[in-house]
């Protein structure tokens, strides 16, 4: 099974890749309203206790990188979707 998601492509692109066993994410924010929220998912992974889950990265041109572990793929979406940066989730 796969987890697909929606996302409002007016206020941001969300592009997913492979990275061996990671998974690293490239998120463009159209709307800077969304980057407050983006801190929320941030702030999340930040407050737990593995160091190494995810690492965020900003840069000045409205993008944020994350370089997730594969066993926080699903946990990363569910805050995304909890922080309303994507409209939904779906098993397939």
């Amino acid at each position: 099974m796969e987890l697909v998601y929606t996302y409002d492509q007016k206020r941001l692109d969300i592009r997913e890749k492979r990275d061996g066993e990671d998974f690293e994410f490239t998120i463009i924010f159209t709307d800077q309203a969304l980057e407050k929220q983006f801190n929320a998912v941030r702030d999340y992974f930040y407050g737990n206790d593995d160091l190494t889950d995810a690492y965020f990265y900003k840069s000045i041109d409205k993008q944020a990188t994350v370089s997730l572990k594969q066993e926080y793929y699903t946990e990363f979406l569910l805050q995304l979707f909890k922080n309303k940066l994507i409209l939904s989730l779906l098993w397939k």
